[in-house]
């Protein structure tokens, strides 16, 4: 189903989740962004891969959702951006990184 010009989505499982193809987040107009918010509204999960973005382009993007708020678990947080948390299994130098 196209949902802003060439804005693709496909359901994960019956009721719940899309995948959604067609979309550069860093570059995307407000129209594909509306449609991707829009997506996660009506599936409550969405899957956007492939995408590379710089912290300030998630800030961007996250806050199309609202205002996000400070994590409180600092640990693991992204220096100088307290609102995204790593979630990684990697460690570094023994210590986990997420």
């Amino acid at each position: 189903m196209t949902l802003a010009d060439d804005l693709v989505f496909s359901e994960l499982k019956p009721g719940f989740g899309a995948q959604i193809l067609g979309v550069d987040l860093p570059t995307a107009t407000d129209e594909k962004i509306d449609a991707v918010v829009a997506a996660f509204h009506r599936h409550g999960a969405i899957v956007l891969r492939d995408q590379t973005m710089t912290p300030d382009d998630l800030m961007r993007f996250i806050g199309r959702f609202g205002e996000a708020e400070d994590h409180t678990q600092t640990r693991f947080t992204l220096p100088g951006y307290p609102k995204i948390f790593i979630l990684s299994n990697r460690l570094v130098d023994g210590q986990p990184i997420g």
